[in-house]
């Protein structure tokens, strides 16, 4: 009876002791899991430079292509903003280089484009000029075409077209001149022959003087200072020179057809 209650004894006693190890056992368990569970994780990440350089690539991309449509001094100060970050690695560096030499290679294609922009519009203006003086025959506009083409001359145009404009104007102001010259020439020449009674010779003048005009029907202003007098036909005035056998009076202007034939005179008269 006493061996059997010392047996049971000790068979309690050694779970009491194996279930107070069990306890222990998971008491540290649990703490060790607490703690592995309360420790930071730490992140694993990609190095700061290489970031940095897919960041800059793409900014370069967008300079290169314009893809902001910005202009090329705004590109330039996206460039200068990323070579101030200091970059060491060879490729982007190269990159950049080849980048800032392909924005002045566009600055100035842009500047040639503008350049040839405006020649072309001047020597459009030039052009209409010159078109303008050769369809004038206003002997009363001459002075100001011969200034305009003096001007168009001055500006040193080489292209043929314009050149042969400016050769083919020059000839229609000379004509126009001596025209004028001729045409005045003729009035002094009539009433001279007139006054010396050589009629016949004043007839052949006057039949020559004709032929200059359009008809023997073209006007003939005749001015005093700012005023008009009666108009005469051609016709009319040059008979009135040879009555009258002496021409105090110059040819001020005339206007011409395309066929160079007078189509109105003005005179004036020369005061004494």
């Amino acid at each position: 009876m006493i061996f059997t209650t010392h047996k049971n004894f000790s068979t309690r006693l050694v779970n009491f002791f194996t279930f107070r190890n069990l306890i222990m056992v998971l008491l540290v368990a649990n703490i060790a899991f607490a703690n592995t569970a309360c420790t930071p994780k730490k992140k694993i990440h990609k190095p700061k430079t290489s970031l940095n350089l897919v960041k800059i690539g793409k900014q370069l991309a967008d300079i290169e292509n314009n893809t902001n449509n910005l202009s090329i001094d705004e590109r330039r100060k996206q460039l200068a903003k990323i070579k101030r970050m200091k970059i060491k690695d060879a490729a982007t560096l190269n990159r950049i280089k080849k980048l800032e030499a392909q924005l002045d290679a566009e600055e100035q294609e842009m500047e040639r484009l503008k350049k040839e922009k405006i020649e072309k519009e001047r020597k459009a203006a030039a052009l209409k000029d010159l078109q303008n003086i050769f369809a004038d025959n206003d002997r009363g506009n001459s002075l100001k075409n011969k200034n305009r083409l003096d001007e168009i001359k001055n500006m040193g145009f080489t292209d043929a077209n314009i050149l042969e404009w400016i050769k083919k104007c020059e000839k229609k102001l000379e004509g126009m001149d001596n025209t004028k010259f001729k045409l005045n020439k003729y009035f002094i020449d009539i009433a001279s022959m007139a006054k010396a009674a050589n009629f016949k010779e004043a007839n052949k003048l006057v039949a020559s003087a004709l032929k200059m005009c359009k008809s023997g029907d073209t006007p003939v202003l005749i001015k005093a200072g700012s005023t008009f007098g009666r108009p005469m036909t051609v016709k009319q005035y040059l008979e009135y020179i040879k009555d009258q056998k002496e021409y105090r009076k110059q040819v001020e202007d005339i206007i011409v057809n395309s066929e160079n034939k007078i189509i109105e005179i003005t005179v004036n008269i020369i005061k004494k």
